[in-house]
């Protein structure tokens, strides 16, 4: 045999990551992926969690409008898609995660806006100082979950984002 035929062992350095030449998930990716699990995810679920156990306490709290439980619907797709998007599979997860995003955001929107036009403030209608309190805070959310949205739209459409959801 000849010496030149053979190939000298490739040594690998122990800090250096095995890829498999698969790109990591980028730190601005990582950053999208856990605001909006707990901006659009987290926080929506919240009030559900909370009827739930006043139900469960036997308070008779159940809202009577489906508009209460539009939020926290999307929100459980928001908090399954931003697994798969962590995950990176299937590899159309990134638009799953875009489009639960996009939807989740309407709907906190519409939400906000809905409740400030029915029930304007200082009406006497409602819960009391508190429920006006929690109008102000999801209009007040409004520019900030816009600038997630806006934000993450971009940067999952942005190159090494999109190699990571096509790895494979």
């Amino acid at each position: 045999m000849d010496s030149s035929s053979s190939t000298a062992p490739i040594i690998k350095d122990e800090k250096t990551p095995k890829t498999n030449g698969q790109p990591f998930r980028t730190l601005g990716l990582s950053l999208a992926i856990i605001v909006v699990f707990f901006l659009l995810g987290f926080i929506p679920i919240v009030p559900a969690i909370f009827v739930g156990i006043l139900g469960l306490e036997g308070h008779p709290t159940t809202p009577t409008d489906g508009r209460f439980w539009l939020g926290p619907v999307f929100a459980v797709a928001v908090v399954v898609t931003c697994m798969l998007a962590w995950i990176g599979r299937p590899r159309r997860a990134g638009v799953y995660f875009q489009i639960a995003a996009a939807f989740s955001t309407l709907v906190a929107v519409y939400d906000a806006l809905h409740a400030t036009a029915v029930i304007g403030f200082n009406t006497g209608i409602g819960g009391g100082n508190l429920d006006n309190f929690f109008r102000t805070i999801a209009t007040c959310l409004l520019p900030i979950r816009l600038t997630v949205l806006a934000y993450t739209l971009w940067y999952v459409n942005r190159v090494p984002a999109r190699a990571f959801f096509a790895r494979r």
